[in-house]
């Protein structure tokens, strides 16, 4: 049995951070950042920020892990770590 946690948001995080360019790293965060909450209106904000699919593919994958996180909900928390690794 698999559990969202702190481990998959990390995962989702250094993912993104390995595998997307620089510049849509730092989209990625810029849209985190500018949600309230990981809502389905969020998540489908964040995953159109750029039109590729390994960007949408990093986008969800985050999104899921942030919606599963229930003891993260600071938007700006979520983007600072993107920023980290970038």
């Amino acid at each position: 049995m698999t559990f969202v946690g702190d481990d998959d948001l990390a995962l989702a995080i250094r993912m993104a951070a390995t595998e997307l360019p620089t510049n849509q790293l730092h989209k990625l965060a810029a849209a985190v950042a500018a949600q309230g909450a990981p809502t389905a209106l969020a998540r489908h904000a964040v995953v159109n920020t750029v039109p590729t699919a390994i960007f949408r593919h990093h986008a969800a994958a985050l999104c899921a892990a942030w919606a599963g996180e229930e003891a993260l909900s600071e938007r700006s928390c979520i983007s600072c770590i993107i920023r980290q690794f970038a």
